[in-house]
């Protein structure tokens, strides 16, 4: 039986989906999901790099519910490389998941891992 915050995660991803979900696929070399709802978020981050230097970045954060993560049978969890694919207004728009600074390109939002988050720059 799930517990109250399982609950909110479901409810909250549930509720993103409808308001403010865009279409996608996500594509790993020749393999590639179904037609999935995510939401996308922009921000800059400023980034530390190995010699010291500090660069701003901007990212196209991407959540999606785990359960809607599947290859025909099978759960797809997402990895740096892969990219998100969606048309807007007939054009193809392309991202590519990407570590930032520490964090890996792919994240858990909740302590269930009911909501992932997927960092991605703007490559097409």
């Amino acid at each position: 039986m799930p517990n109250l915050m399982q609950q909110g995660a479901t409810w909250l991803g549930d509720r993103l989906k409808t308001a403010a979900g865009r279409s996608v696929v996500i594509k790993r070399k020749a393999v590639q999901t179904a037609t999935i709802t995510g939401w996308c978020a922009m921000h800059q981050v400023t980034v530390e790099e190995e010699d010291g230097a500090a660069t701003n970045v901007l990212l196209y954060d991407w959540t999606f519910k785990r359960s809607d993560l599947v290859i025909g049978v099978d759960a797809f969890m997402p990895r740096d490389g892969d990219r998100i694919i969606e048309t807007l207004n007939g054009v193809e728009v392309q991202y590519e998941a990407v570590p930032v600074g520490a964090k890996k390109a792919v994240e858990d939002l909740d302590d269930s891992g009911l909501l992932i988050l997927v960092h991605t720059n703007k490559v097409a």
